[in-house]
């Protein structure tokens, strides 16, 4: 896939602000996900990658915000984050699941895996789910979710109030450690193809393309993607 600028409102769909930053010394500095709070990192429009300098993870640095599992009683509120969320990807013509699911869709697709969610002010406002094994239909659909001791990354979501606040890299450390606590050995991730601002946002977070599949109902090819996990994300 080519090099090419992305859409800088599209890149942070997820919760990520778009970043580059250098060391002390000036060196280029590998590239990788950690907190935006408390970062020496200056906001600028990269192309693919959101680079930061490196420090400790710490989790969520603004104290009006707290993470828990989710409940049963969440699936409504969750529902309404997951169609704001995922509303432009539906403007964009990509009928994502989350763009209209129900509430008993919610509820089914966060309890069928480990499901976090971020809250501010009693609001739910952003949420990831990992899965482990990954679900039955998508291991009908590619060998790749068939794979031993591999878990899934479902249903990012950062509301759009909140976007660029490390929302989803917090969710995503967390989703990483509980996949390694519990013996996986991978992550698969899989987004529709035409949304090449995800792609490449996996791309960052380790994700290399592994297969294509075609979800029944679906307006658009999906690409699937795997990531080794290893001693640092335990």
């Amino acid at each position: 896939m080519g090099r090419s600028r992305s859409n800088p409102s599209a890149t942070i769909s997820i919760g990520l602000s778009v970043i580059s930053a250098t060391s002390p010394s000036n060196k280029t500095i590998p590239h990788g996900i950690y907190p935006l709070e408390g970062s020496t990192a200056t906001r600028s429009i990269a192309e693919d990658l959101v680079i930061v300098r490196p420090i400790e993870f710490t989790g969520l640095m603004d104290p009006a915000l707290s993470v828990r599992p989710f409940r049963a009683s969440d699936a409504a509120p969750l529902t309404d984050l997951l169609h704001a969320a995922y509303a432009e990807l539906g403007a964009m013509g990509l009928n994502y699941t989350a763009v209209d699911q129900d509430v008993e869709t919610t509820r089914a697709r966060a309890l069928g895996g480990q499901c976090w969610v971020i809250e501010r002010a009693g609001q739910i406002v952003a949420s990831l789910t990992m899965s482990l094994p990954p679900s039955d239909g998508l291991r009908e659909l590619t060998a790749e979710a068939r794979v031993g001791d591999r878990a899934w990354l479902n249903q990012v979501a950062v509301s759009p109030a909140l976007r660029g606040r490390g929302l989803a890299a917090d969710l995503w450390h967390r989703g990483r450690r509980w996949a390694a606590a519990r013996q996986a050995t991978s992550i698969g991730v899989d987004t529709a193809i035409p949304a090449v601002h995800l792609v490449r946002l996996y791309e960052s977070w380790g994700f290399e393309t592994v297969d294509t599949i075609h979800w029944p109902g679906k307006t658009y090819d999906s690409v699937v993607m795997a990531r080794p996990l290893g001693p640092s994300d335990a």
